[in-house]
């Protein structure tokens, strides 16, 4: 029985700290509302599988950029 407790309550306490990571990791996101500017674009960072850092820009602002009605449906 003293054992079951044990680990009852182990398994308690990973459930709580696993909630409260997550609950940080989601406070912590950055705000979508910025998303909703369809004339935004967005920097980010992309690591290869060679481990190096590559640099995009998402958004009208790359030249290479193609609106979402002008991709094919069958792409989508």
């Amino acid at each position: 029985m003293q054992v079951m407790k044990k680990v009852l309550i182990a398994a308690i306490s990973l459930l709580f700290i696993y909630t409260a990571y997550i609950a940080v990791t989601i406070f912590l996101l950055p705000p979508i509302s910025n998303l909703k500017d369809p004339k935004m674009s967005i920097p980010i960072q992309v690591k290869d599988w060679h481990g190096e850092h590559h640099s995009f820009l998402l958004g009208p602002k790359n030249r290479n950029w193609t609106p979402s009605a002008r991709i094919p449906r069958g792409m989508e």
